[in-house]
């Protein structure tokens, strides 16, 4: 029985995250990744 609740599982939460990522592309566009920062004012 917990065998096939993991089968079950894993695809769903991949369909999940893959979903949940199509729709932040498309409602954010690919522009507002986020940027990296130095945490201290670099000298070169």
């Amino acid at each position: 029985m917990v065998r096939r609740a993991i089968l079950r599982t894993t695809p769903v939460l991949l369909g999940i995250y893959s979903l949940t990522n199509l729709w932040a592309t498309t409602l954010f566009g690919e522009v507002t990744r986020p940027k990296g920062t130095a945490l201290y004012a670099k000298t070169a």
